[in-house]
């Protein structure tokens, strides 16, 4: 009887290195690994390219025409408003004035008309202060200031404007037509009908010029 468990242990070796067995197969192992690198949903699509953004380009830009911000990672927002404003919180209205935060927002942000709509997991104002993840509508085109950090955006477009890099050039050049920035990290500050741009992108293209190159 001895005899039949070193032979049943030899078989089974013999059978594994054939990869008869699945869950050993280099079939398998390239499925189970396909889900872990897969990114079919919109926000790993974003994750994965923020992943190869690489900072060719460092560069700062004051322009007057941008788009609505739709973020899927958190960022951080202050919004700044001498007048009294209105802003929904879970439903219920409130009135503020001052200086607000939202930290760890995602959603979008309309800079031009003063709309911000998503979610919260944290808010700061000057006359209180709450945790925990909260649903924010606020519409208030006369805001003095709506500032943004911690942006990562795969591409957009901003017009009307002087584009100023510091790498890997030292320029300066005002934008005939629109500017196209790809892979950008960094910050944005709107406030009295110009949006002031900073951070660091994989590329921009503008007046015919490239600067930076494409992330393979």
């Amino acid at each position: 009887m001895d005899w039949k468990i070193p032979a049943t242990i030899l078989i089974l070796a013999f059978v594994v290195a054939l990869g008869i067995l699945p869950i050993f197969s280099p079939e398998f192992n390239k499925s189970v690994s396909s889900h872990f690198t897969n990114f079919d949903s919109p926000s790993g699509a974003l994750f994965k390219k923020s992943q190869e953004f690489k900072p060719n380009v460092e560069f700062s830009m004051s322009v007057s025409e941008f788009p609505v911000i739709k973020t899927l990672t958190p960022i951080k927002v202050y919004i700044n408003e001498s007048q009294r404003y209105g802003i929904v919180v879970d439903g219920k209205n409130l009135s503020l004035k001052g200086n607000l935060i939202l930290n760890d927002f995602t959603g979008e942000i309309n800079l031009k008309d003063g709309k911000i709509e998503g979610v919260a997991l944290g808010m700061e104002a000057e006359e209180f202060k709450m945790d925990g993840k909260s649903n924010i509508e606020i519409e208030n085109p006369t805001l003095d200031q709506i500032r943004t950090t911690g942006l990562m955006i795969s591409d957009f477009s901003a017009n009307n404007g002087i584009l100023k890099t510091t790498k890997p050039q030292k320029m300066e050049a005002k934008l005939d037509s629109a500017a196209k920035i790809y892979g950008f990290q960094g910050s944005m500050d709107y406030r009295k009908g110009t949006c002031d741009i900073q951070g660091t992108a994989t590329m921009i293209k503008a007046n015919g010029l490239t600067i930076g190159e494409e992330t393979k």
